[in-house]
């Protein structure tokens, strides 16, 4: 059963397509993809890369849209090469990639340790 999209695409492919939004820069289609969420009202969101191409105000108000967003009821896999992003969104759990492999997991303290002692922290995992 479809919730809603645009006409042609489904509500799981809606966030995948943004050819109709030819003229929007990539903030607004951000912004239009969280809306989309907000309406769909997904139990899983899958998010990649969100923070690329926004600027730092940008990021802020991204983050309190995704923290508007989670309930107890839903999840969301957020994939970010940034650390700042974080900073916004406290994630229960972080899991970090390596070659296509998750090489650690943790709580908030990943990104502490990140922070001080970088990825090479994590060669001898």
């Amino acid at each position: 059963m479809r919730k809603l999209g645009h006409p042609e695409l489904g509500p799981i492919e809606c966030n995948s397509r943004t050819s109709y939004l030819p003229s929007c820069g990539e903030t607004e289609r951000k912004r239009n993809e969280i809306l989309q969420l907000a309406l769909v009202g997904t139990d899983l969101a899958i998010l990649d890369e969100i923070d690329s191409g926004l600027d730092a105000d940008a990021l802020q108000d991204f983050a309190k849209a995704v923290n508007g967003l989670l309930t107890p009821k839903n999840s969301f896999l957020m994939f970010t090469h940034y650390q700042l992003l974080l900073e916004y969104i406290k994630p229960k759990y972080i899991h970090i990639m390596d070659r296509g492999r998750i090489v650690k997991t943790g709580d908030f303290s990943i990104v502490e340790m990140l922070e001080k002692e970088g990825y090479k922290a994590l060669s001898s995992v």
